[in-house]
């Protein structure tokens, strides 16, 4: 009786173990599978957000700042160079989770966004050199990004389940380069077209990945937790880096206008939360840990549009009041950057060459009123 009642247990037991098994190999496939359509879902999307970013940049206007480069590469180095080691920084000051503090830096790590522009032209900046310190920048961080997670990753000694998967992330950022090019030639030979293809794709891919991001937390059942101290970061590190990248261009032997200063201040706290959200989505997609990192980029969005909000309608009201004065010289807008470049005593706008009809008879796509572009 006893032998039958081990024998029937010992079935039971491997009939349980072997459909426990099966289960769970189902289950993983299903998430495999999952795991692999977001993942191309993903990509897709960053890559139209990615073509959008490509539209907003003039090949013309970009050449005419790297002649004349003082401002232009300020802001570039400020964007690339100096807000990843700050980002970190600021996580060791708070004493961050591993997860949490990896979300931050991914964010500090990443270029500057098309938010950007829209703020410069309303905080009468100089909106040519911050499309062109965008588009460089965007360009730039496929290499600075994966090298900076590198030297963090190596810093940290970061446990398996965070180790960054360079592969992938490799993969995913190559593959926004031709993305960039194509709205470069659309910007180029479709001049009419380009500023509505720029904001529609830039639209439509900042919706679908925050609908990514949530359908992915779903699929996976993770829970969205939100901690104090990615409250507070959110909340200071656009600050910080309005203040540093307002106070740098007037350091000595830098001299720029503060009409550059805006500018690139803006360029420096306005970085690309939907590229974080991307890598972050496409790098670590099926790790548990993955809202834990993508909550920051999405805090920081919602903190640096009300930031540039504030700022932009602090700026118009001080400036209709008559407690800004402008400038009286443009010494950081080249000549043929896509604006007017003088003035005349009857106060009738000039163009330059480059601003007037181009040899196919396509004006300039940036070219913006000398009343809007007055440093």
């Amino acid at each position: 009786m006893s032998i039958q009642t081990d024998n029937s247990t010992t079935v039971m037991m491997v009939n349980c173990t072997l459909n426990c098994s099966t289960t769970a190999s189902r289950q993983s496939s299903g998430s495999g599978g999952n795991d692999n359509t977001i993942y191309i879902l993903t990509t897709v999307i960053i890559a139209v957000g990615m073509v959008g970013i490509g539209a907003t940049v003039y090949y013309k206007t970009l050449w005419e700042y790297i002649k004349k480069p003082k401002a232009f590469l300020l802001g570039v180095f400020m964007q690339l160079i100096i807000m990843p080691p700050l980002s970190w920084a600021l996580t060791k000051i708070f004493q961050m989770p591993q997860a949490e503090a990896l979300g931050v830096f991914i964010q500090g790590s990443c270029p500057g966004g098309t938010t950007s522009n829209i703020v410069v032209y309303w905080m009468d900046g100089i909106v040519d050199l911050s499309v062109a310190m965008t588009g460089t920048s965007t360009l730039l961080a496929l290499g600075t990004m994966p090298l900076w997670l590198l030297i963090y990753q190596k810093g940290e000694n970061l446990p398996h389940n965070l180790s960054i998967p360079f592969d992938r992330l490799a993969i995913s950022l190559a593959a926004l380069v031709i993305p960039i090019f194509v709205g470069m030639v659309i910007r180029a030979n479709l001049a009419k077209y380009a500023n509505i293809i720029s904001k529609v794709f830039i639209a439509l891919a900042s919706i679908f990945i925050l609908i990514m991001v949530i359908v992915n937390s779903v699929v996976s059942k993770i829970p969205w937790v939100v901690t104090w101290r990615q409250v507070v970061l959110a909340a200071i590190m656009p600050l910080i880096a309005y203040l540093i990248g307002y106070l740098v261009p007037f350091f000595p032997g830098l001299k720029l206008t503060h009409k550059a200063g805006r500018t690139i201040s803006v360029e420096t706290a306005l970085q690309n939360a939907q590229i974080a959200a991307a890598v972050i989505q496409i790098s670590f997609g099926r790790s548990r840990i993955i809202i834990a990192m993508l909550l920051f980029p999405l805090l920081y969005y919602v903190f640096q549009v009300g930031y540039s909000a504030i700022f932009t309608g602090i700026f118009i009201t001080a400036k209709r009041r008559g407690w800004i004065k402008e400038d009286k010289e443009e010494q950081e807008e080249p000549a043929n950057a896509g604006k007017a470049a003088a003035v005349e005593k009857s106060g009738e706008v000039q163009r330059t060459a480059v601003e007037k009809t181009e040899k196919d008879g396509i004006e300039n796509p940036n070219f913006t009123n000398e009343n809007d572009a007055a440093v």
